[in-house]
């Protein structure tokens, strides 16, 4: 919107505003120094969900913040009892081109290790003006096999609507119908032989 205002003025953007205004050199640095300030400390709030352990479909918290650099995933695990159990990943996003690549660590055992790593696909726009981002994720479960799936970024307006919205356990059917059974999961095997890859291996020429 504040673009719009200032195409309607007869500026082409906010440092063409700056220098025709009657503000004074340190005036106008200071301005330009506020504005990229806002700007990079901007947070962004998401509902991620997956298609995760047990065959369930899983959701729970994205924050992205310093400009579409920082990220932090909350995923969220209900018990039979209804309780929700927290895991925490972090990481750094850079984007290529059309792409967004993210590399996340975690907490395990009392250490930060790798955790995995996603890549989202954007087209040429602002992430920031994306409702629903789309992407996949290779990591590890909490039952310890690699995996990999498909990842929907939901945006909300404010922290507390995420919030309501990734602990709550109702799924949108219009989520629940792109990613269930969305997901590969590695066996845990060391195979030495062609026999020894899968069950079905022995009557692959069958």
């Amino acid at each position: 919107y504040s673009n719009i205002i200032l195409l309607y003025l007869g500026h082409e953007n906010i440092n063409e505003f700056l220098n025709k205004s009657a503000l004074t050199e340190n005036e106008k640095e200071e301005q330009k120094k506020l504005l990229q300030t806002t700007e990079t400390n901007k947070t962004y709030y998401y509902v991620n969900y997956y298609f995760g352990e047990d065959k369930r479909i899983l959701k729970g918290q994205t924050i992205i913040s310093n400009n579409f650099k920082k990220v932090k995933h909350t995923y969220l695990y209900p018990d039979a009892s209804g309780t929700l159990k927290e895991l925490y990943n972090f990481g750094n996003i850079i984007r290529r081109e059309d792409t967004l690549h993210i590399n996340t660590k975690t907490l395990l055992d009392g250490k930060i290790v790798e955790g995995g790593s996603e890549m989202y696909y954007i087209g040429h726009n602002d992430p920031a003006d994306i409702n629903f981002i789309l992407g996949t994720y290779c990591a590890f479960d909490i039952y310890t096999p690699i995996v990999a799936g498909k990842l929907i970024l939901e945006k909300f307006d404010s922290k507390e609507e995420m919030i309501k919205m990734a602990r709550s356990s109702y799924i949108p059917p219009y989520i629940a119908q792109e990613i269930r059974g969305f997901r590969i999961t590695n066996k845990n095997i060391v195979p030495n032989h062609f026999l020894e890859l899968s069950d079905k291996s022995p009557y692959s020429s069958i």
